[in-house]
This record gives C-alpha cells, structure tokens and sequence, in this order.
C-alpha cells in the first residue's frame, strides 16, 4: 500500500514538471522572399500542444483558433489555411499586399504563451529592363548626359556595366537615385562605349540590351585642338624670333653709330692737331715780321711761317732785284 502511495506521488511530480516547462516556438526562416503568385507557408513547430494559436499580419488578426473551432477574418478568407497541429500557416497566391510582419501566439494547457515573428517580401518579378535617356547621342564632347535603367518589376539592386568592367562613380561619374541613374559631366573620348543595367532581386534578375554612348567629333574636335595649340605656339615662337632679331639688328646699329662717331671724332682730333708745311724758303722779309724770338721785348713771342711756296717766293725775289 505505501508503495502505491510512493509511485503515485512521483508520477504526479513528474507530470508537474512536464506541464510547468515553457513554451517555446522554433521558426525555419525569420525572413521569406516570395514572388508576386506564389503560395507561402510560414513554418513552425512548438515544443509541446497548445489550446490556442493567433496570427497576426501588421497587427491585425488573420486567424485564430481554439478548442477545434477556427476564426479566419473576413478579409483574408479564402487566402489562407491553418495547418494543425503544428499552428504553421498557409498564405495562397499572395500579393503586394501580403508583405510585412506575421505574428503568431500560442497558448498551451498550462504554462504562458509564447510568440515567434516572421517577415515576408513579395516581389513583382523583373520582366524588363532598358535604357533611357533624353540627350542626344552622339554626345558633344565636354558636354553632359544621363542613362536611367527602366526595370519592370520589383528590384533592391542596380549594376551598371562598361564593356566587362562595373561601372564605378568618381568625380565627373554619379550614381543617382540608388544606382537608377548615372550622370556624366564634361564627356570624353574615355566615356564611349558599351553601356548596360543589370537589376536583380532575391526572386528575379534581369540585363538590358547594349547601349552604346558615342562622343560625337572626338578626334576631329581633339586634332583640331592640338592643331590650334600648335599654331599658337607656332605664332607665339616666331613673335619671340622676330622680336628678337629685332632687338639684335637694333644693337647692332646703335653700336655701329657708336663706333663711327669715336673714330671721325678721333680723325677729326687728330688732323686738327697736325700741323700743315709747305716746301718754302724763308724770306728777309719773313725775318723782319717773325722778329726775334729771343729778344724778350720782341713782338712775336712764337715763330710764325707764312705759307708760301719755294716758287713763289723766288718769283717774289727776281721781281723786286728788278
């Protein structure tokens, strides 16, 4: 009899136990990606029966149910299914609509509740993907231009391709409008090429066709402007040889005027401080009016000659013997 007193007790306790465990609700995925269409089910598993499950989508009851009996809100009936007994919940053909927050209470026999959330993404999936833009192409050197990706469908990513390379932004390349767009400010010969936008999301991806950017009248702009460099240049070294030949003639001259004032000075100096003789033999009458020098009272301090030739002055003599 105490024996059955003892099993009893024990088994009470281990019930006891049992029944005081909490509740606990394991989820296969927090996050779940879906396609516009596709039928959804939010998977759960409890760790051990419960009399009550409540789902909510963004706050709002979806379904609950309690002791076999289930309420589904008018608004999503026909949208979803309750599986039991897991609690786990079916979401048919979902939409645009269906995304958000999913929140699921369960209550067991004994113990608290607990609760497990879930987000779902609903994408529209990309069925087409272009290039637009409004700017003429060719495009002028040094000028702008835009490319914008047009993608039908729903994406959360945009990558830009050059030839095999990623497009990258710098300081003339912007990525606008989370990668929509992409502006390029003063166009070169660097910017042509093969452009195309890649657009993906975690359901779908999608390419668009080759857009090719030409530069209009890049070599012809760029050879013309070295050739107008190079006749600058040209012009600005001749001016410097013809201003410099100038300079040198100028120098030339002005030391040439120089040099002919000194030596005509010179001469000029020189034959004015040459004396001038003519062969002559001087006459009584050039004594008489020399005079002599060394008289100191004589009227002619300095010899004086009288320029007249040896002929003359013989003339002169035979015409006063006469």
């Amino acid at each position: 009899m105490q024996r059955h007193r003892l099993g009893a007790v024990a088994v009470w306790l281990l019930l006891s136990v049992v029944d005081c465990k909490q509740l606990t609700i394991s989820v296969e995925r927090t996050l779940i990606n879906a396609a516009v269409g596709d039928t959804v089910m939010l998977n759960v598993t409890q760790s051990q029966s419960v009399k009550r499950v409540v789902w909510k989508h963004n706050g709002a009851p979806i379904v609950t149910w309690r002791q076999k009996i289930t309420d589904v809100n008018n608004n999503y009936k026909g949208g979803v299914e309750l599986s039991l007994p897991s609690g786990s919940l079916w979401l048919k053909s979902v939409s645009l609509a269906d995304r958000g927050e999913y929140v699921v209470t369960m209550t067991p026999s004994r113990g608290s509740s607990a609760d497990a959330k879930m987000n779902l993404q609903v994408f529209e999936p990309i069925s087409f993907v272009r290039i637009s833009t409004t700017v003429e192409n060719p495009v002028k050197i040094n000028c702008w231009t835009f490319l914008t990706c047009e993608v039908t469908g729903n994406f959360t990513r945009i990558l830009w391709t050059v030839g095999d390379a990623a497009l990258q932004s710098n300081a003339r390349t912007i990525l606008a409008s989370e990668n929509v767009t992409v502006i390029i400010l003063g166009v070169t010969t660097a910017d042509a090429g093969e452009y195309r936008c890649n657009a993906s999301s975690p359901i779908s991806q999608g390419a668009s066709e080759v857009y090719i950017l030409n530069v209009s009248g890049s070599t012809q702009l760029e050879a013309e402007a070295l050739v107008s460099i190079a006749a600058v240049m040209g012009m600005i070294a001749l001016l410097a040889l013809i201003t410099v030949g100038v300079l040198v003639h100028r120098i030339r001259q002005l030391g040439r005027k120089k040099s002919e004032t000194y030596t005509l000075a010179t001469i000029s100096e020189r034959l004015s401080t040459l004396p001038v003789y003519d062969n002559y033999i001087p006459s009584i009458d050039d004594r008489k009016e020399r005079g002599n020098n060394d008289q100191p009272d004589s009227q002619y301090m300095g010899l004086q000659f009288r320029r007249e030739s040896v002929y003359d002055q013989l003339k002169r003599q035979s015409t006063n013997r006469v």
